[in-house]
C-alpha cells in the first residue's frame, strides 16, 4: 500500500503574530513522531455557535485524533482542547470554544490580560471577526 502525500497547512503564532508557513507535500510531515498515531488535520476558518458566526482570516489548524475511545480536536495557539465520543463531538465542542473564547477576549481591555491570554487576545483581535450580522 503507498502512502498517500499529505497536505499540511500550519500557520504558527510567532512574536508578532501568525506567520503562515509553505504547504508541505510529503509522505510524513515529521509531526507523526510528536503525535499520537492517526492524527489528522483540519484547516478551518468558519465558525458558528451560540447565534455567532465568527471568521478567521487565516485557517485555524486543529488536530484531531482518537486516545481511549475517546477524539480530541485541538489547537495549541488558541489553548483549545475540546473532546467528544466521535470526531464530530470533538470538532463542535472545538468550534463551541472558539466562538466562547472568542467573545470573551474581545471584551477584556488589553490592561486586563497578561502573557498566554495577551497573545490568545492578539490572535482574536488580530484575526478573526464577528460576520453574525452579515449573514442574518
Amino acid at each position: 500500500m503507498s502512502a498517500i502525500p499529505q497536505y499540511n497547512l500550519s500557520d504558527d503564532l510567532e512574536e508578532k503574530g501568525w506567520n503562515r508557513s509553505e504547504p508541505l507535500f510529503s509522505v510524513s510531515s515529521g509531526r507523526d513522531t510528536l503525535f499520537p498515531a492517526g492524527a489528522f488535520y483540519i484547516p478551518m476558518r468558519s465558525f458558528s455557535s451560540e447565534g455567532m458566526k465568527i471568521l478567521s482570516d487565516k485557517p485555524v489548524e486543529v488536530k484531531v485524533y482518537s486516545e481511549n475511545n475517546s477524539y480530541f480536536a485541538e489547537n495549541a495557539a488558541l489553548h483549545i482542547y475540546s473532546v467528544g465520543n466521535t470526531i464530530e463531538e470533538a470538532k463542535d465542542d472545538f468550534i463551541e470554544q472558539v466562538v466562547h473564547f472568542y467573545s470573551y477576549y474581545i471584551s477584556l481591555n488589553q490592561n486586563d490580560v497578561t502573557e498566554q491570554a495577551e497573545q490568545v487576545k492578539l490572535i482574536y483581535d488580530t484575526h478573526f471577526q464577528d460576520i453574525s450580522e452579515k449573514v442574518a
